[in-house]
């Protein structure tokens, strides 16, 4: 799903929602440490880290403060 799935105008509608609720819990249980009792929640913070990381950067465009965050974001994660 691209951005524009994401925008609230597409979320109102329930089939798109179904879709991005059925992909994000995909993605999530991907990231899940199976051993981990957490693992669920970190993957749904490292997600929220991704995508509002490089929605903020698209913002911000090519700029030392773009790179700046990108970088903090992919140690944040780690």
């Amino acid at each position: 799903l691209g951005p524009a799935a994401y925008t609230d105008e597409a979320l109102a509608d329930p089939r798109i929602r179904a879709v991005v609720v059925e992909h994000l819990d995909a993605w999530a249980n991907a990231l899940t440490a199976p051993d981990e009792p957490d693992g669920r929640r970190h993957a749904l913070a490292a997600i929220s880290t991704m995508v509002g990381a490089l929605t903020l950067a698209r913002a911000l465009g090519q700029t030392p403060l773009s790179d700046e965050l990108l970088a903090a974001a992919k140690a944040a994660i780690r």
